[in-house]
Protein backbone atom coordinates (compact mmCIF):
# COMPACT_ATOMS: atom_id res chain seq x y z
CA UNK A 1 0.00 0.00 0.00
CA UNK A 2 0.97 3.62 -0.75
CA UNK A 3 2.26 6.21 2.02
CA UNK A 4 -0.61 7.37 3.90
CA UNK A 5 0.73 10.91 4.19
CA UNK A 6 0.96 11.27 0.16
CA UNK A 7 -0.34 13.78 -1.66
CA UNK A 8 -3.43 12.00 -4.17
CA UNK A 9 -4.89 15.34 -6.12
CA UNK A 10 -7.53 15.28 -9.31
CA UNK A 11 -9.21 17.95 -10.70
CA UNK A 12 -12.48 18.39 -10.23
CA UNK A 13 -14.85 20.20 -12.87
CA UNK A 14 -17.99 22.21 -13.16
CA UNK A 15 -21.12 21.21 -15.51
CA UNK A 16 -19.90 23.14 -18.12
CA UNK A 17 -16.50 21.40 -18.25
CA UNK A 18 -13.96 24.23 -16.48
CA UNK A 19 -10.92 23.23 -13.92
CA UNK A 20 -12.82 25.04 -10.65
CA UNK A 21 -10.16 23.51 -8.16
CA UNK A 22 -8.76 20.14 -7.03
CA UNK A 23 -9.45 17.26 -4.41
CA UNK A 24 -7.35 15.15 -2.47
CA UNK A 25 -8.24 11.46 -2.59
CA UNK A 26 -7.66 9.28 0.27
CA UNK A 27 -4.31 7.50 -0.61
CA UNK A 28 -5.82 4.22 1.62
CA UNK A 29 -8.49 3.59 -1.12
CA UNK A 30 -7.76 5.25 -4.29
CA UNK A 31 -3.99 4.32 -4.25
CA UNK A 32 -3.65 0.99 -3.58
CA UNK A 33 -1.69 -1.93 -5.69
CA UNK A 34 -3.11 -5.44 -5.61
CA UNK A 35 -2.86 -8.32 -7.64
CA UNK A 36 -4.75 -9.58 -10.18
CA UNK A 37 -5.67 -12.69 -9.00
CA UNK A 38 -7.99 -11.25 -6.01
CA UNK A 39 -9.84 -9.39 -8.42
CA UNK A 40 -10.77 -12.07 -10.11
CA UNK A 41 -11.56 -14.16 -6.95
CA UNK A 42 -13.74 -11.76 -5.78
CA UNK A 43 -15.87 -11.24 -9.13
CA UNK A 44 -16.24 -14.68 -9.53
CA UNK A 45 -17.79 -15.53 -5.88
CA UNK A 46 -19.69 -12.44 -6.31
CA UNK A 47 -21.12 -14.46 -9.40
CA UNK A 48 -21.56 -17.33 -7.25
CA UNK A 49 -23.11 -15.83 -4.50
CA UNK A 50 -25.75 -14.39 -7.05
CA UNK A 51 -26.30 -17.50 -8.18
CA UNK A 52 -29.97 -18.84 -8.19
CA UNK A 53 -30.20 -22.26 -8.77
CA UNK A 54 -33.22 -22.98 -11.16
CA UNK A 55 -32.36 -26.56 -12.43
CA UNK A 56 -33.93 -29.12 -10.35
CA UNK A 57 -34.51 -32.78 -11.37
CA UNK A 58 -36.74 -35.41 -9.88
CA UNK A 59 -34.79 -38.77 -8.93
CA UNK A 60 -36.92 -42.33 -9.17
CA UNK A 61 -38.54 -41.65 -5.75
CA UNK A 62 -40.34 -38.13 -6.74
CA UNK A 63 -41.70 -39.17 -9.81
CA UNK A 64 -45.36 -39.99 -10.08
CA UNK A 65 -45.87 -43.60 -10.38
CA UNK A 66 -44.15 -46.82 -10.38
CA UNK A 67 -45.86 -48.24 -7.51
CA UNK A 68 -46.79 -51.54 -9.06
CA UNK A 69 -44.00 -54.37 -10.12
CA UNK A 70 -44.64 -54.02 -14.10
CA UNK A 71 -44.45 -58.25 -14.44
CA UNK A 72 -43.46 -61.15 -12.18
CA UNK A 73 -39.79 -61.78 -11.41
CA UNK A 74 -39.46 -64.98 -13.39
CA UNK A 75 -41.01 -67.10 -16.23
CA UNK A 76 -41.33 -63.94 -18.54
CA UNK A 77 -38.39 -64.35 -20.58
CA UNK A 78 -37.77 -60.45 -19.31
CA UNK A 79 -35.42 -58.74 -17.74
CA UNK A 80 -36.13 -58.31 -14.19
CA UNK A 81 -38.11 -54.50 -12.89
CA UNK A 82 -39.24 -53.54 -9.92
CA UNK A 83 -40.83 -50.25 -11.22
CA UNK A 84 -41.73 -48.26 -14.38
CA UNK A 85 -39.92 -45.53 -12.54
CA UNK A 86 -36.70 -46.79 -12.74
CA UNK A 87 -33.97 -44.30 -13.97
CA UNK A 88 -33.84 -46.15 -17.57
CA UNK A 89 -37.61 -46.23 -18.53
CA UNK A 90 -38.84 -43.33 -20.11
CA UNK A 91 -40.64 -40.97 -17.63
CA UNK A 92 -38.67 -42.57 -14.65
CA UNK A 93 -36.38 -40.66 -12.19
CA UNK A 94 -32.85 -38.55 -13.24
CA UNK A 95 -29.66 -40.42 -11.79
CA UNK A 96 -27.03 -37.46 -10.67
CA UNK A 97 -28.93 -34.71 -12.34
CA UNK A 98 -29.03 -30.91 -11.01
CA UNK A 99 -31.03 -30.45 -7.77
CA UNK A 100 -31.87 -27.13 -6.44
CA UNK A 101 -30.56 -27.87 -3.31
CA UNK A 102 -26.66 -27.13 -4.45
CA UNK A 103 -24.92 -24.60 -3.15
CA UNK A 104 -22.42 -22.68 -5.30
CA UNK A 105 -21.48 -19.56 -2.91
CA UNK A 106 -17.80 -18.95 -1.80
CA UNK A 107 -17.15 -17.11 1.26
CA UNK A 108 -15.06 -14.19 0.96
CA UNK A 109 -13.38 -12.00 3.57
CA UNK A 110 -14.33 -8.30 4.26
CA UNK A 111 -11.31 -7.12 4.44
CA UNK A 112 -10.24 -8.81 0.58
CA UNK A 113 -13.85 -7.71 -0.67
CA UNK A 114 -12.85 -4.13 0.35
CA UNK A 115 -9.03 -4.86 -0.62
CA UNK A 116 -10.38 -5.35 -4.07
CA UNK A 117 -12.65 -2.81 -4.51
CA UNK A 118 -9.65 -0.19 -3.37
CA UNK A 119 -7.48 -1.73 -5.88
CA UNK A 120 -10.27 -1.16 -8.92
CA UNK A 121 -10.77 1.98 -7.52
CA UNK A 122 -7.01 2.91 -7.80
CA UNK A 123 -6.66 1.52 -11.32
CA UNK A 124 -9.56 4.54 -12.59
CA UNK A 125 -7.36 7.02 -10.60
CA UNK A 126 -4.39 5.95 -12.18
CA UNK A 127 -5.93 5.27 -15.87
CA UNK A 128 -7.23 8.70 -15.60
CA UNK A 129 -10.99 7.63 -15.50
CA UNK A 130 -12.22 8.73 -12.08
CA UNK A 131 -13.69 12.08 -12.53
CA UNK A 132 -14.47 14.40 -10.02
CA UNK A 133 -17.84 16.85 -10.67
CA UNK A 134 -18.56 19.94 -8.02
CA UNK A 135 -21.57 18.96 -7.74
CA UNK A 136 -24.86 16.98 -9.28
CA UNK A 137 -27.34 19.42 -8.99
CA UNK A 138 -28.89 18.93 -12.21
CA UNK A 139 -31.21 22.24 -13.43
CA UNK A 140 -33.78 21.30 -14.89
CA UNK A 141 -34.03 18.05 -13.78
CA UNK A 142 -34.30 16.32 -17.94
CA UNK A 143 -32.35 14.00 -19.39
CA UNK A 144 -31.07 16.62 -22.46
CA UNK A 145 -29.51 18.68 -19.65
CA UNK A 146 -27.34 15.55 -17.83
CA UNK A 147 -26.55 14.76 -21.45
CA UNK A 148 -24.89 18.20 -21.82
CA UNK A 149 -23.16 17.59 -18.69
CA UNK A 150 -22.01 14.87 -19.17
CA UNK A 151 -20.62 15.63 -22.86
CA UNK A 152 -18.64 18.99 -21.55
CA UNK A 153 -16.61 16.81 -18.76
CA UNK A 154 -13.36 14.95 -19.84
CA UNK A 155 -15.72 11.36 -20.56
CA UNK A 156 -14.44 10.51 -24.17
CA UNK A 157 -18.20 11.14 -25.34
CA UNK A 158 -18.13 11.37 -28.93
CA UNK A 159 -20.55 10.31 -31.94
CA UNK A 160 -18.59 7.63 -32.47
CA UNK A 161 -18.43 5.91 -29.44
CA UNK A 162 -19.89 6.45 -25.84
CA UNK A 163 -18.55 4.63 -23.15
CA UNK A 164 -19.93 3.28 -19.55
CA UNK A 165 -20.00 5.42 -17.14
CA UNK A 166 -20.56 4.58 -13.71
CA UNK A 167 -22.27 7.88 -11.79
CA UNK A 168 -21.59 7.73 -8.19
CA UNK A 169 -24.06 9.59 -6.81
CA UNK A 170 -24.33 10.62 -2.86
CA UNK A 171 -27.60 10.00 -0.74
CA UNK A 172 -29.31 13.01 -1.46
CA UNK A 173 -28.91 13.11 -4.74
CA UNK A 174 -32.34 12.59 -6.75
CA UNK A 175 -32.00 14.80 -9.73
CA UNK A 176 -29.23 13.21 -11.31
CA UNK A 177 -30.45 9.86 -11.00
CA UNK A 178 -33.96 11.24 -12.71
CA UNK A 179 -32.16 12.99 -15.48
CA UNK A 180 -30.28 10.45 -16.04
CA UNK A 181 -32.26 7.34 -16.10
CA UNK A 182 -32.74 7.33 -19.56
CA UNK A 183 -29.27 7.13 -20.96
CA UNK A 184 -28.58 3.52 -21.52
CA UNK A 185 -24.50 4.31 -20.81
CA UNK A 186 -25.24 5.54 -17.45
CA UNK A 187 -25.09 3.09 -14.68
CA UNK A 188 -25.82 4.73 -11.23
CA UNK A 189 -24.50 3.62 -8.49
CA UNK A 190 -25.26 4.90 -4.61
CA UNK A 191 -22.14 6.18 -2.74
CA UNK A 192 -22.78 3.22 0.20
CA UNK A 193 -23.23 0.47 -1.71
CA UNK A 194 -20.28 0.18 -4.14
CA UNK A 195 -19.40 -3.38 -5.90
CA UNK A 196 -16.54 -4.42 -7.78
CA UNK A 197 -18.49 -5.37 -10.50
CA UNK A 198 -20.02 -2.67 -11.25
CA UNK A 199 -17.04 -0.37 -10.77
CA UNK A 200 -14.94 -2.73 -13.48
CA UNK A 201 -17.97 -3.10 -15.84
CA UNK A 202 -17.95 1.55 -16.18
CA UNK A 203 -15.07 2.39 -18.19
CA UNK A 204 -15.44 5.78 -16.23
CA UNK A 205 -16.44 6.74 -12.57
CA UNK A 206 -17.82 10.32 -12.22
CA UNK A 207 -18.37 10.91 -8.63
CA UNK A 208 -18.76 13.99 -6.89
CA UNK A 209 -16.56 15.37 -3.56
CA UNK A 210 -20.07 14.60 -1.43
CA UNK A 211 -19.54 10.73 -2.93
CA UNK A 212 -15.99 10.28 -2.17
CA UNK A 213 -16.21 12.06 1.52
CA UNK A 214 -19.08 9.53 1.64
CA UNK A 215 -16.50 6.60 0.46
CA UNK A 216 -14.10 7.64 2.70
CA UNK A 217 -16.45 7.85 5.78
CA UNK A 218 -17.91 4.37 5.31
CA UNK A 219 -14.85 2.57 4.88
CA UNK A 220 -12.77 4.54 7.44
CA UNK A 221 -15.03 6.32 9.88
CA UNK A 222 -13.34 9.44 11.87
CA UNK A 223 -14.55 8.20 15.44
CA UNK A 224 -12.56 4.49 14.80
Amino acid sequence: MANETQQLSVNVYNHEGGVVGTHTLDPRIFDVTIPEELVHFVVVAQDANARKVLAHTKTRAEVSGGGKKPWKQKGTGRARHGSTRSPIWRKGGITFGPRNDRNFSMKVNKKVKRKALFGVLSDKVRQGHLVIVENFDVTPVKTKRAFEILKALPLSIDKVRTPHIGVVVPRDSSAMQRSSRNLEYIRMMGSQSLNIKDVLHAEYLLMSATSIDEIVSLYFPANK
